[in-house]
């Protein structure tokens, strides 16, 4: 990459340049310096400038308005609370990988069909599908050893360079290897990471002779010519695509498929790991089945962000809007989007 294309990136992707430099130089310090509670309030202080300063936090706000028919000031509450959290995430985690956090202290609660509970708690392979939600205590539980009967967990991520000049490749490469270093302190032993490209090779045999857990990461971004995409509308989103790997892969080692989406008790003491499946599809094709079996995961997955979107670490989207009611997404009617489309509308 030529010098040019490094600066016009620095200059375009300011925002995630501005994100990576205070997760190094202000979070990072302030989880050995400040207590879990006042991060919480460094972050929220951090977020609200940013939210109001940065094109990108406000076109949040107009977003979040939209998409959850909500006013200005609840829309603003939720683009900082968004921020706050992305930013209080990378500080716990610096607690976790310094061992000055323990969240594995905290009770873990399975909530499934009885199904799902016998594959987790018996023994046999299984491949575990998870989101981008936000992943401190809660996502940590499942790599604690008693959640899943002390299986050996291979998670599976992309593998960056280290060296990224581009600023929103960097922030990104910068909270991935946060994550795995905060799961490989929950987890020093029995955690090994799978890079995506020949992971299905690499684990087929593994799935069929060892007691393990394979984690997958299902609502990534992925390439649309790949044989393994699935392209459709997804929360805000007119189209997005996604991996139909992990039904693959659950599919040709016959191995159940579930979906985690863990979540913090009310009164913070203790985790609900909440376990959807194990999916299975019926049609005669292969590669349908695999497409089911996704679009059943991605479905519950996006009534999830609607529920508490302020945890999700994806972008969201402001092309259709989340109906409260019916606990769904739905398009826009033509006379909201002409409205947003107004110059007086909220930018």
């Amino acid at each position: 990459m030529e010098l040019n294309q490094v600066l016009n990136a620095l200059v375009r992707e300011r925002a995630d340049l501005v994100r990576g430099l205070l997760l190094v130089m202000v979070f990072r310090p302030a989880a050995y310096l400040l207590p879990r509670r006042l991060v919480w309030c460094l972050a929220v202080a951090v977020a609200a400038p940013l939210v109001l300063l940065q094109s990108n936090g406000r076109r949040m706000i107009r977003d979040m308005s939209a998409s959850f028919a909500v006013g200005w000031p609840v829309a603003l509450r939720m683009a900082i609370r968004s921020h706050a959290k992305r930013f209080n995430e990378f500080a716990l985690q610096q607690k976790i990988i310094a061992g000055w956090y323990r969240p594995s202290r905290l009770p873990v609660r399975i909530e499934a069909r009885e199904e799902a509970r016998q594959i987790a708690a018996g023994v046999g392979s299984f491949i575990l599908a998870q989101a981008h939600f936000e992943r401190a205590s809660a996502g940590a539980a499942v790599f604690f050893p008693e959640t899943f009967n002390g299986r050996c967990i291979a998670a599976v991520a992309i593998n960056l360079p280290r060296w990224i000049p581009l600023p929103h490749l960097w922030r990104a490469s910068l909270q991935l290897r946060q994550v795995l270093r905060a799961c490989f302190a929950v987890r020093p032993q029995g955690l090994e990471i799978v890079y995506i490209g020949g992971a299905l090779k690499r684990l087929a045999s593994r799935l069929h002779t060892e007691n393990m857990l394979v984690s997958i990461n299902i609502d990534a971004h992925w390439a649309r010519d790949k044989s393994t995409s699935l392209g459709r509308p997804f929360c805000g989103s007119l189209h997005r695509t996604f991996s139909t790997g992990a039904a693959k892969m659950a599919r040709m080692c016959a191995v159940p498929l579930m979906l985690a989406l863990p979540v913090l008790e009310d009164d913070q003491k203790g985790i609900r790991m909440r376990l959807f499946g194990p999916y299975v599809s019926n049609a005669a094709d292969p590669e349908q089945r695999d497409l089911e079996v996704t679009n059943a995961m991605l479905d519950t997955v996006e009534r999830e962000v609607g529920i508490r979107p302020c945890d999700y670490v994806l972008e969201i989207g402001a092309e259709r809007r989340w109906d409260g009611d019916a606990q769904r997404w739905v398009p826009f009617p033509a006379t909201a989007l002409d409205a947003l489309s107004l110059p007086g509308a909220i930018t």
